[in-house]
């Protein structure tokens, strides 16, 4: 008989090498395996909802979104000016504003794109003049003062700005839009097609991670997908407002907590940081969310694990905060507190600290004079605050998000008492704000705060998704994708609206003057 011929020490080694790299390769893709099945819901109705519902988000928020990118005149989102100037500080790698001495903080940008704000801002003011009753030019733009704002080119040549209320803004909500700004500048285009690519960018970005929200949500899906079909959404997401990624980002966060605790388990080692990461970019931007970063204990609270999870993740939140002050605490140091409607930040703190007793008053005739507005601007509000949608479509949205909640609750072993803390860290985040807008927008000893909008609710109304794991779960189930259907359906009118608004052209007309 014949033996085998014996193995070489280089084949033995080679072999092992070849041994080692095919387990290698088996635990990868054990280990991806295990992550893409927690990200990404693997049950029968679960995963027919994860591929419906960014479907029909994207059929209907698409073409909507792509229209009003070019239909939306530019300037007109509150605030845009100031977050396209922003916007063009993080595109030459301005990582904050810069501070001026006596003056709002502000930072070099580009002159052309500054005269082009400067024009858009002069037909803005026009529109706010037709409530003066004075005589005034007709507050649509005519094909003429189109084109001559169209030929404005990028100068290559700085200038100072101010924009004191979005120089202290972290870049992370603006990096499509810098990144658009960039494009356009390097390509050729001129500034008013360079701020449309800069939209585009916004939206697809926003709406990519909105659909993979939507994709990896638990309890909650079916109203986070409502929340992005919203009108007012749709409007800011076609913008440079920092708004559109603000929204993205936390309902990506509030996502990941929700498939976690619908599925009664911890965040991943890969989730936490996610998670923490997009809480981050939105308390850095607006630090009153902070208080919704408190939605991560609900994992460790609903499996009772009150110690060693609970810490870890009370850590976690204890770094978030640190950051965001930080942060805040430097962008205060770059100029004046910039406010609005005669507020006087000191004056109204006195006025506070002596009549304590008078605060219960003040937030309740808030809330009486608000909650209709609130609404309102919440659904959609737009233009200079003053176009809105036809009348019906308001309650119309209203029940869509009731039911929303209703149709997509599944409940679980979780203890009831837990929705308090979600309850709870929304509504510290609205008094936050309301506190905020009392100081800076209200006129001292004002009887209730003014400034508020609806926009600034966006962000919170996913979280209430998360009381679903408390609520009884339906009995039927399919239908819930109609409620989507009904709010797209809404929507295809958005972009008619508006052109009918800024413009004198129909629609087709409109797009037609644009390219």
């Amino acid at each position: 008989m014949i033996a085998p011929p014996a193995q070489t020490p280089s084949s033995q080694v080679q072999a092992q090498q070849e041994e080692s790299a095919s387990a290698l390769r088996i635990r990868v893709a054990a280990i991806f395996a295990e992550h893409r099945s927690r990200l990404i819901p693997t049950h029968s109705k679960e995963a027919r909802a994860a591929r419906l519902y960014p479907m029909l988000y994207v059929g209907f928020a698409l073409p909507v979104i792509l229209v009003l990118c070019f239909v939306s005149l530019p300037c007109f989102v509150p605030d845009e000016a100031n977050h396209l100037l922003r916007a063009d500080q993080v595109s030459c790698g301005e990582v904050i504003g810069e501070s001026a001495q006596g003056a709002e903080a502000g930072g070099q940008v580009d002159s052309g794109l500054l005269r082009l704000a400067n024009g858009f801002s002069r037909l803005r003011n026009r529109w706010k003049a037709r409530y003066t009753g004075a005589a005034h030019p007709p507050a649509r733009i005519s094909l003429r003062e189109f084109q001559s704002l169209e030929t404005i080119q990028w100068s290559g040549s700085a200038k100072w700005a101010g924009f004191g209320n979005t120089a202290i803004y972290p870049p992370t909500s603006y990096l499509p839009q810098a990144a658009g700004l960039w494009m356009g500048a390097r390509f050729g285009l001129s500034v008013l097609h360079t701020i449309f690519l800069a939209r585009l960018l916004t939206a697809l970005c926003a709406m990519a991670l909105g659909c993979w929200a939507i994709a990896i949500c638990g309890s909650g899906r079916l109203l986070l997908a409502v929340v992005l079909l919203l009108p007012q959404t749709l409007y800011l997401y076609a913008s440079m407002s920092q708004d559109a990624m603000l929204i993205a980002y936390t309902l990506c966060g509030l996502a990941l907590v929700s498939r976690a605790v619908t599925e009664s388990r911890l965040l991943s080692s890969s989730e936490l940081p996610l998670a923490l990461c997009f809480f981050l970019m939105c308390a850095a931007a607006r630090p009153p969310l902070l208080l919704l970063s408190a939605v991560l204990l609900l994992p460790p609270l609903c499996l009772r694990r009150t110690r060693r999870e609970t810490l870890r993740t009370l850590g976690c939140l204890a770094l978030l905060a640190a950051v965001t002050l930080a942060w805040s605490w430097r962008a205060k140091h770059l100029g004046p507190l910039t406010t609005w409607n005669g507020g006087n930040p000191p004056a109204q703190v006195i006025y506070v600290q002596h009549h304590l007793s008078q605060v219960p008053g003040i937030a309740l005739h808030t809330i009486k004079a608000d909650w209709g507005k609130l609404l309102f601007s919440m659904i959609g509000c737009f233009g200079y605050l003053d176009t809105f949608l036809p009348g019906m479509a308001y309650p119309l949205f209203l029940e869509l998000l009731v039911a929303a909640v209703l149709l997509d609750s599944r409940r679980r072993r979780v203890r009831p008492a837990l929705a308090l803390l979600v309850v709870a860290s929304v509504a510290g985040v609205v008094a936050v704000m309301y506190a905020l807008e009392y100081l800076i927008a209200t006129p001292p000893g004002g009887g209730h705060a003014l400034g508020m909008q609806g926009r600034y609710l966006l962000p919170l109304l996913p979280a209430l998704g998360l009381l679903g794991v408390v609520l009884p779960r339906p009995r039927e189930w399919g239908r819930p994708a109609l409620v989507l259907v009904l709010a797209g359906i809404v929507d295809l009118r958005l972009p008619l609206i508006l052109a009918s608004e800024f413009y004198h052209q129909s629609l087709w007309g409109v797009l037609q003057m644009i390219w």
